[in-house]
């Protein structure tokens, strides 16, 4: 595979709080010439979380690209230059006011070929509910609780978004379940 392709053009084409979407203009390696779409974004943590009891902690929550209630896992974007680590238990406490003993990370990989940054999938453990979460968070999900049983069954069967599938089995496959 040549990969010699060369850049030329980078415009914005849509930009607000949450998506920043730009064209890429490249010319290929034969000469050929293409446009892409990129969603830029900032780097990003998935956590998958258990309690003492090792129940994985889930959000149930109506998602708005495939219109439908999910299952996910904690997760969101690295503020700055804030490490990680600190952001997968931030985020873990702001969505479900649980906090854990310790957080392992499991793997780093690139969000997808039309997306730019890097998800760090994180196993925390020992996890305890500290608080309720944010206020904001309260009106918009329920967290569920699931056994490890529950948890690999939702994954195999459509109810949770493919990042969160894929950031399952990595963690499930680490734990040798």
């Amino acid at each position: 595979m040549n990969a010699n392709w060369k850049k030329t053009v980078e415009e914005t084409i849509f930009d607000n709080k949450y998506v920043h979407i730009v064209k890429k203009h490249f010319i290929l390696s034969d000469g050929e010439e293409r446009d892409y779409s990129i969603v830029k974004g900032r780097n990003n943590v998935q956590v998958i979380a258990l309690t003492e009891d090792s129940r994985v902690i889930t959000i149930e929550q109506f998602r708005t690209g495939p219109e439908v209630v999910l299952l996910d896992i904690p997760g969101g974007g690295i503020d700055g230059d804030e490490k990680a680590v600190d952001a997968a238990s931030r985020e873990l406490f702001e969505e479900t006011g649980y906090k854990g003993k310790e957080f392992i990370e499991i793997s780093r990989n690139y969000n997808g070929p039309t997306r730019e940054g890097i998800t760090a999938i994180f196993l925390a453990t020992g996890c305890y509910k500290d608080a309720s979460p944010r206020e904001e968070e309260k009106q918009l999900q329920d967290i569920k609780l699931l056994s490890l049983e529950e948890f690999e069954r939702n994954l195999l069967n459509g109810n949770m978004m493919v990042s969160v599938v894929a950031a399952g089995f990595t963690v499930l496959k680490y734990l040798k379940y």
